[in-house]
């Protein structure tokens, strides 16, 4: 610590930026009042994904009920 209280940081800017990276990877996988890991289907990342197929179904699906319950 310098005079001001202030850590010294002895890392170049492209270090923190990897460091800084790799931490919103991990705060995105990690539960975090467990710190168990999240499932991947269960993540927010996950949306996107497990939504696209759903979504085209009920566009291209003929109006049946069976359809409505399937999709």
């Amino acid at each position: 610590m310098d005079k001001t209280g202030k850590p010294h940081v002895m890392l170049s800017p492209e270090q923190v930026e990897e460091l800084r990276h790799a931490r919103n990877i991990v705060n995105c996988s990690i539960h975090p009042d467990t710190g168990k890991p999240i499932p991947m289907v269960m993540r927010y990342t996950f949306f996107l994904p497990s939504n696209i197929p759903i979504s085209v179904g009920f566009l291209f699906a003929a109006p049946t009920m069976f359809n409505t319950v399937f999709w």
